[in-house]
This record gives structure tokens, C-alpha cells and sequence, in this order.
């Protein structure tokens, strides 16, 4: 008889959890096994575009002598708006940048959308750099 402790761990993982652990692990045996696996993956990323670029509270601050005025912050108004816009990168570098319409919504239909017309293209266009079987990953 031996005494051993637990293993920590920061909590137990749901089923979804489970299968997306595997699904990750799975992706670094291959990439270990399968030459160039990595450089075939294609993925994207979103990003919201402000029309304004706002100030940190931190940013904002400024020296001033104790008898002058403390500076003065408006509020940034509601109408100035944001856009959203979506990255597709692989191994190589960028892949496409595409703009998303004001009031579209960003669902996976429209992601799918996305990645058969606009994304098949740009991959046409660049066709160095991409293995024959390509695996896209759409953000989640």
C-alpha cells in the first residue's frame, strides 16, 4: 500500500467539455503524425470595429495644478456606431477579410455562407500555401 494524493483539477467537465478535450488532443497527435497537418488549418476569428476609438479612465487622466479645474469627460454618443468584421487566417498569414453588413445578424447559416462563397474563393485566388484537404474551424 502506497499513499497518493488527487489530482487537482478546477472542476469536472461537462460532456461537451469532454468531447472537445478529445477533439483537441486528436488535433496534436495528427499534427505530430501527419506532415504539414497544420499548415492545411484555416480558421477565423471576429472582431468588432468601433467608429470611434473610446478613452480609458487611465488614458483620459492628465496633470493639472490643484487650483485649475478637474478635466472635463463627455460621453461618447449612441449613434456612433461598430461593425463587425471577420478574419480568416491560416500558417501563412491572412486569407480573407470580410465585412460584415450593418444589421446582419451572425449566425452560423451565415457563417456557412461566408465560408462557401467568399472563403472558397479567396482560397482559389491563393492557392499557394494550402494542402489538398483543407479543415476549417468557424469561431464558437
Amino acid at each position: 500500500m502506497c499513499r497518493v494524493c488527487a489530482r487537482w483539477v478546477p472542476r469536472n467537465l461537462t460532456e461537451e467539455q469532454m468531447q472537445r478535450v478529445q477533439v483537441c488532443t486528436n488535433t496534436v497527435q495528427m499534427s505530430e503524425t501527419i506532415l504539414n497537418f497544420l499548415t492545411s488549418i484555416v480558421t477565423c476569428d471576429e472582431l468588432w470595429i468601433h467608429h470611434y476609438d473610446p478613452l480609458s479612465k487611465q488614458q483620459s487622466s492628465v496633470c493639472k495644478h490643484s487650483n485649475s479645474p478637474p478635466p472635463k469627460k463627455f460621453r461618447s454618443t449612441l449613434l456612433a456606431g461598430k461593425v463587425m468584421l471577420l478574419l480568416f487566417f491560416h500558417a501563412h498569414g491572412m486569407i480573407l477579410q470580410h465585412w460584415v453588413l450593418h444589421g446582419q445578424t451572425v449566425n452560423g447559416n451565415y457563417e456557412a455562407n461566408v465560408l462557401k462563397t467568399h472563403l472558397r474563393r479567396a482560397m482559389r485566388e491563393k492557392k499557394t500555401g494550402f494542402a489538398q484537404e483543407t479543415v476549417v474551424f468557424a469561431p464558437g
